[in-house]
């Protein structure tokens, strides 16, 4: 039973067991004395499928880093796992991806992660965090409200209500708190409990390709092989809106995913999925799982859509007291909180926010480096238009400046200056991309320093205004 009578020392309060919950209440448990995690759900003593996880018996896989650093935060997680029946597979010898009508080449690149069911992943993650000794759990609880200070303008706890009160309990109660962290997810009360303070609710931008998916288990029959593990079909459109997945599970068992976007969901018919998957721009899939033996019903999922709620007023907060609390936060470890970790923070807090405020919501590279973490919102958004919205493309391309003007020259120098690379097939523009793949050569993120990885990016692109990539300009300057 929780006690909640415990007070003293720092405390964390953390809403959401999912598996971001567990990571966030892990890390915090090494910063406060106390940490309490709110999960609505009951949290099951062996790897089942709960209500609060509705994708669970979906596929989910653990890309390379997240595996890495799991590994880092769980030290032998990777062998429990494989303990309990999870595969470790190579994402390019052992998977294999059918992309724009043929296969992506296959080798040993060493780049391995766990191939398992969603709960099999949260349930192991799930006791490893338990055994953290300043953790407290308040399973099957609703977080009801946010508590603030008088100005409303600080978080200071959460109220609670539990679903199945014990004798004497209060329907609710609050539970006041250094820190609360919102994990709950998808259906999230933040906006809410932010404008029962006095704010406003944050802008929303949804973004709906109507995208749904039905996913079933198999058996997978003793004896198969194959010289894949994995399969990845992509959709091929305009032809075709369908995909698959078909991974290994726990237990002998595959799990199969077909997907379809443009409201050309697959079904829940057993008939008619097989048809469905055997319309897939390659068969393979089809005669992997056309006699295996179903260990499932057919489970459908399409509430897809992609939200984005604009928290820059929260950022512009975050931003104002990380400024006004450095000297105490560089006072607390002088090396590793030192003028890099600084202006990396400052980049983040003050770029995330122009970013929501931005209509394509995005910064580029070249904003990064010029700035150098001395930036506000002023200056924050100064450079894109500088070099390539207002000042170049358009006086360029309306013929108001030639382009062999100073301005346009000093532009393009401290572009290619700064994100430029000379190739033996030609130069190559080093950039901060958007679409999921590492940046930096190691494949790691960017994190405000060093350099990004090179794209070859020789045409105009079609964004709005004009804009063109630093190659697209010197093209076009050589082209006049």
């Amino acid at each position: 039973m929780f006690d909640r009578s415990e007070t003293g020392g720092s405390h964390a309060v953390v809403i959401g067991a999912s598996i971001a919950g567990l990571l966030a209440a892990h890390v915090l448990a090494n910063h406060f004395d106390r940490v309490t995690l709110v999960e609505r759900d009951r949290l099951p003593d062996e790897p089942e499928f709960r209500k609060g996880v509705p994708q669970g018996r979906h596929i989910h896989v653990l890309l390379v880093g997240g595996n890495r650093r799991l590994e880092q935060f769980f030290p032998g997680l990777n062998d429990e796992l494989a303990a309990a029946g999870a595969a470790c597979l190579d994402w390019t010898a052992d998977c294999w991806w059918f992309n724009f009508g043929g296969w992506k080449p296959h080798f040993a690149s060493g780049l391995t992660s766990m191939f398992g069911s969603r709960p099999l992943l949260e349930y192991h993650i799930r006791r490893r965090v338990a055994a953290q000794p300043k953790l407290r759990w308040l399973p099957e609880c609703d977080a009801t409200a946010l508590l603030a200070d008088e100005n409303r303008t600080r978080v200071t706890g959460v109220r609670l209500r539990p679903r199945t009160p014990a004798a004497g309990e209060p329907a609710e109660w609050d539970l006041p708190a250094d820190l609360v962290v919102n994990a709950s997810g998808r259906d999230s009360r933040a906006a809410e409990w932010l404008k029962s303070f006095g704010y406003p609710a944050p802008p929303e931008t949804r973004i709906n390709s109507f995208l749904g998916y039905a996913t079933r288990a198999y058996e997978r029959p003793a004896g198969w092989q194959a010289d894949w593990q994995a399969l990845i079909i992509s959709a091929t459109p305009p032809k075709s809106s369908r995909g698959a997945v078909i991974v290994p599970l726990e237990g002998g068992r595959w799990l199969v995913t077909l997907a379809g976007a443009a409201r050309d969901y697959p079904p829940t018919d057993e008939a008619a999925f097989l048809d469905f998957a055997r319309s897939l721009p390659t068969p393979v899939l089809y005669q992997t799982i056309k006699d295996a033996r179903p260990l499932t019903d057919i489970t459908a999922y399409r509430r897809t859509e992609n939200l984005r709620r604009h928290y820059a007023h929260t950022l512009d907060a975050w931003a104002e007291r990380f400024d006004l609390n450095w000297p105490k936060i560089q006072a607390i470890d002088p090396k590793r909180f030192d003028e890099r970790f600084r202006r990396v923070w400052r980049v983040y807090l003050y770029g995330c926010a122009e970013m929501f405020r931005s209509p394509r919501g995005r910064t580029h590279l070249f904003q990064i480096v010029f700035a150098k973490g001395n930036v506000t919102h002023q200056t924050y958004p100064m450079s894109r238009r500088f070099l390539y919205e207002d000042e170049v493309v358009r006086l360029a391309a309306q013929g108001i400046r030639r382009p062999g003007d100073p301005l346009i020259e000093d532009s393009l120098r401290v572009v290619d200056a700064t994100l430029m690379t000379e190739f033996p097939a030609g130069p190559c523009w080093r950039r901060y991309n958007h679409d999921g793949y590492g940046q930096r050569d190691n494949g790691g993120p960017f994190l405000g320093w060093g350099v990004g990885r090179p794209w070859p990016l020789l045409t105009a692109t079609s964004e709005p205004r004009g804009t063109m990539s630093p190659c697209a300009l010197r093209v076009f300057r050589l082209r006049i």
